[in-house]
């Protein structure tokens, strides 16, 4: 599930495709260099955010640039299903209640007293489906946090391009 994603648009002018090459492996090595640092950016939010944040959505963020003809892309993305949920959070609904159980199991989150998983696992849905919960907007502040870092990418992209072409 794709949830940020970081452009680096290159068009070259049919009249400067001798330096495709070169702006190309540059921009490659800019889109990288922005992917770790977005995705990097994502997991700290993930921490800061605590207790509803599991280990595997956690382990789940990472990146990868691909690239057309025309443009380099640096995507961040989570292919952990509840990542959107995390993201923009949720409306009163039904929850599957094994949902709420695996993330328990994944946190280390123990019943309180004599209830069982499964009874704390009803509870939880119960009150997700009453009440639903405020998304943590985690990829989006990445987004905002690493604009510096994107602008800085693009800086050193065209002082390195101004290096190898003198």
């Amino acid at each position: 599930m794709q949830l940020a994603t970081v452009e680096l648009d290159l068009w070259i002018p049919p009249d400067v495709l001798r330096l495709g090459e070169l702006v190309q492996d540059e921009a490659r090595q800019a889109a990288r260099q922005v992917g770790v640092q977005v995705s990097d950016r994502v997991r700290a939010n993930l921490v800061a955010a605590g207790a509803d944040v599991s280990h595997a959505l956690l382990n789940s963020v990472d990146w990868e640039v691909t690239e057309t003809a025309y443009e380099i892309v640096a995507e961040v993305f989570s292919l952990e299903a509840h990542a959107l949920w995390i993201e923009e959070g949720r409306g009163p609904g039904p929850v599957p209640v094994q949902v709420i159980i695996e993330w328990m199991l994944d946190k280390g989150i123990a019943p309180q007293g004599d209830d069982t998983i499964e009874q704390a696992a009803h509870a939880i849905a119960r009150h997700i489906a009453a009440h639903g919960f405020a998304g943590r907007h985690v990829f989006e502040m990445a987004l905002e946090e690493a604009e510096s870092y994107m602008i800085e990418a693009v800086d050193r992209l065209a002082a390195r391009l101004g290096r190898r072409l003198n």
